[in-house]
Order: structure tokens, then sequence, then C-alpha cells
């Protein structure tokens, strides 16, 4: 995930906890905006991507690519 992506989701976590902040504890909407920037972050912070095409290529290129199901 590019650094310009993490930091417009880090933007709208931030957008998301000042609204649930703006409600009271236990107001349906509150608990939605927290549950958006629990979502947004876990996103922003998910796990690294390791497979990149570059990978993917050195991958296909050292043990060939996948057979489709069916076919040997």
């Amino acid at each position: 995930m590019s650094d310009e992506r993490k930091k417009v989701l880090e933007q709208v976590a931030q957008l998301a906890e000042r609204e649930a902040k703006a409600h009271d504890d236990g107001c349906v909407i509150g608990d939605a905006f927290k549950k958006i920037a629990s979502a947004v972050r876990e996103e922003a912070n998910g796990p690294a991507q390791v497979a990149t095409p570059a990978y993917r290529n050195g991958w296909e290129n050292v043990f060939g690519q996948k057979m489709p199901i069916g076919q040997a």
C-alpha cells in the first residue's frame, strides 16, 4: 500500500473519531463512527504486501505458472 493511501486512510480514521466524539457514548451513530475508524485503521496498518508483481514474476520464472484445476 502506498504512503499516500495510508495517509488518506489515517485522515478518514481521524475524521470518523472526531465525529464519534461529537455523539454521546452508546449513541448508534457514535458507535458506527468508532467502528469505521477502527476498520479504516486496520486497513491502513494491515499486513505488508509481499507478493508484488515482481515477486510473482520471479516465482513464475522459477516454478512455472499455476495449472488450472482439472488440467494436467
